[in-house]
């Protein structure tokens, strides 16, 4: 059974930009808890439709973290990071590795409206491909999934970015 037949069924993800249009900045979000847990909670709500699934959410995208891209997770975020950051624990922040592992997970494009230090707010993307494995080809879906990186400590989903 592939990690992705583990989450619960989800909903068809209908993409946000129809059009070949520059990306604004967000129009129209969705809040979710903020309890440490609101990474896995906004990719609950966009593919469950509710926050309920952020436990199972975190599991399916940690275990694919260690079991299938370790070596290139900790090329990305160190070689320490499976013993420095303990994200299987409820509450524990997502970084950038888990948002990069959730795109190659589901095989979409992630974009984060945030912003880096005092530098201006912006778009960053997190390629559906970027962990992939030397040689091995990767399918992935033409859907993007967007997110809103509020106050720099607070995820939530984004509906409309024009």
């Amino acid at each position: 059974m592939s990690l992705c037949d583990q989450l619960p069924q989800y909903q068809e993800i209908e993409p946000i930009v129809t059009k070949k249009k520059p990306l604004q900045p967000p129009k129209i979000v969705s809040d979710v808890e903020a309890d440490g847990n609101c990474w896995f909670r906004a990719l609950s709500h966009v593919l469950f439709g509710d926050e309920d699934s952020h436990v199972t959410v975190r599991r399916v995208v940690t275990k694919y973290m260690r079991e299938s891209v370790q070596q290139e997770v900790r090329g990305y975020a160190g070689e320490n990071y499976f013993d420095t950051w303990k994200m299987e624990e409820d509450g524990t922040w997502a970084t950038d590795a888990e948002i990069l592992a959730t795109a190659c997970l589901l095989r979409t494009d992630i974009f984060v409206f945030t912003r880096s230090a005092n530098g201006p707010w912006m778009w960053h993307l997190f390629k559906s491909t970027s962990l992939k494995k030397k040689g091995r080809p990767v399918k992935r879906n033409n859907k993007s999934l967007y997110f809103y990186h509020h106050n720099l400590n607070h995820y939530m989903v984004v509906h409309d970015v024009y």
